[in-house]
């Protein structure tokens, strides 16, 4: 019985371990993203005309970005960010997620698991 426990403690810790390890890279990801994002709408406003599907067109494998133009939003309301980081792409500190951040990210899974 206590084989059986231990086992099973060993499963979930694992797959804890392996929730966290996605979930970093999944934040790394999104941070990169977010910073390229805001960077190719920065350049295109640069240049005065045009739109960022004139840029996208030209790299092959881009998705439509067209109504992503608020990513910050949604990345907060994730607590995926912080909310010193909105309109700030330098942060090149590793992700400490604040109590705040926790618990938003935990109120949107919440939603996200009812409206599923």
């Amino acid at each position: 019985d206590i084989q059986v426990v231990t086992q099973r403690k060993l499963e979930v810790e694992h797959n804890l371990r392996t929730s966290q390890f996605r979930e970093n890279e999944a934040t790394v990801f999104l941070r990169q993203f977010r910073r390229f994002y805001r960077r190719l709408l920065q350049n295109k406003a640069a240049q005065g005309n045009g739109d960022t599907n004139e840029i996208t067109q030209k790299v092959p494998g881009v998705p439509d970005l067209q109504g992503l133009i608020d990513v910050d939003t949604l990345l907060l309301e994730s607590g995926l960010i912080e909310e010193e980081e909105l309109q700030d792409d330098k942060s090149q500190a590793t992700y400490r997620p604040s109590s705040a951040a926790l618990m938003k990210s935990t109120a949107a899974a919440k939603k996200a698991a009812k409206e599923a």
